[in-house]
């Protein structure tokens, strides 16, 4: 079937339950003059839907009930389509914001462990001092000892704030 044969068949089907507007019944009048294919159909549809509407009508042997009540409430397709929209946006921020490394401090990467994971050790935890003093982000405090006329220095009695290992 050609689209103008669809177009026309669709709108004899609506005219048999409501009346066409006067440009598709002339654009039904103008098809069905040149195509003999719908023209049978119009004439098959009006035999159907007359002898449908003309049956008795059968009885239900049971009662019939509506009410509001059992039904549900109906969601719109748009109401669906923009939760759905809103819910792709923060998944796809999400797994952004997991699959991205944020920079990290030298500090931060002599801690990771060969699976990328922190290690929490004692070692790790001195190479993370080790680290930090040599990039200068670990403070030395003086101790509270004061120097002595004649003895050392106060600058040698300036100690890292953590224990430092050789290495």
């Amino acid at each position: 079937m050609t689209n103008p044969c669809q177009k026309a068949r669709s709108l004899v089907s609506a005219g048999l339950d409501t009346p066409l507007n006067d440009l598709e019944q002339h654009f039904v009048t103008a098809h069905l003059g040149r195509c003999g294919a719908c023209q049978a159909f119009e004439q098959d549809a009006l035999a159907f839907t007359t002898l449908l509407r003309d049956a008795p009508l059968e009885p239900v042997p049971w009662s019939i009930s509506v009410s509001g009540r059992g039904q549900r409430p109906r969601v719109q397709f748009r109401t669906i389509a923009q939760i759905a929209s809103v819910a792709s946006v923060v998944i796809a921020a999400g797994t952004i914001a997991l699959a991205t490394d944020l920079p990290r401090t030298s500090s931060e990467t002599s801690a990771l462990g060969p699976a990328g994971s922190l290690a929490v050790d004692e070692d790790s935890i001195r190479s993370l001092r080790r680290v930090a003093l040599v990039h200068h982000e670990l403070p030395i405090v003086a101790e509270a000892v004061t120097p002595q006329p004649g003895g050392d220095s106060a600058e040698s009695l300036l100690k890292p704030a953590l224990p430092v290992d050789g290495g």
